[in-house]
C-alpha cells in the first residue's frame, strides 16, 4: 500500500482516500492472517505425517512446555512436537504445579521440568486433527526430589528446584483430558 501511495503522490497524483486505504490495508492484514494460519497448519499436517511413518520409534526429545493435561516434548534432531498425555504416565499420577512450572509424582516425588531432556516413543498419530501422540519412557534413574514431601509441595525452608521460565509457551487448543 505504501509503495503505491508514494508512486502516486511522486507522479503528481492527488491524497487518497483515508477510508478508501483503511479499508484495504485491514482486508490486507486479514488475508495475511488466513495466509499464516494455513502455512502453520499445512507445517504441522507435514510434520505429524512424517512421524506417522515412526509410529513405534524412539527419540530423545526435551519438555517444551507443562499443562495439568500433558508434557510437550521436542524431539531431536527434527524439533517435532508432539504430546505425552498426563493420563498414560504409568510410572505414577503425576500434577502440573503451575507456580513452579514443573510436573510432580505424587507417590514418587519424581518431577519433570521444562527443558528436561527426556526419552520418549512415537505412539499415534493423527492427520485430520494435525495431532501427535508421544509415549513417556520412564528413567530408571531418575531420583525424587529431596525437596519434596510426599504430598508435592516443597519442605519448609527448601528452595523449590523448578523456575517458571520466562516467555514460556502457553499450549492452548489441543486440550486433551
Amino acid at each position: 500500500m505504501v509503495h503505491r501511495l508514494l508512486t502516486l503522490y511522486l507522479g503528481g497524483g492527488a491524497s487518497a482516500s483515508k477510508e478508501s486505504y483503511e479499508q484495504l490495508c485491514k482486508h490486507c492484514s486479514d488475508r495475511e492472517q488466513v495466509a499464516a494460519d494455513a502455512e502453520r497448519a499445512s507445517i504441522k499436517y507435514k510434520l505429524v505425517e512424517y512421524m506417522s511413518e515412526r509410529i513405534g520409534e524412539e527419540f530423545v526429545g526435551h519438555i517444551s512446555g507443562l499443562t495439568d493435561w500433558g508434557m510437550y516434548v521436542e524431539v531431536e534432531p527434527t524439533k517435532i512436537e508432539g504430546m505425552v498425555p498426563l493420563r498414560e504416565i504409568t510410572t505414577d499420577f503425576f500434577d502440573f504445579d503451575e507456580e513452579n512450572y514443573r510436573l510432580v509424582g505424587r507417590r514418587t516425588r519424581q518431577t519433570y521440568y521444562l527443558g528436561e531432556e527426556v526419552r520418549v516413543r512415537v505412539k499415534n498419530t493423527s492427520l485430520e486433527q494435525k495431532l501427535l501422540d508421544y509415549e513417556l519412557i520412564p528413567d530408571p534413574n531418575k531420583k525424587a526430589d529431596p525437596n519434596l514431601h510426599s504430598g508435592g509441595k516443597p519442605f519448609k525452608g527448601a528452595k523449590a528446584g523448578g523456575k517458571k521460565a520466562s516467555g514460556a509457551r502457553q499450549k492452548s487448543g489441543n486440550k486433551r483430558k
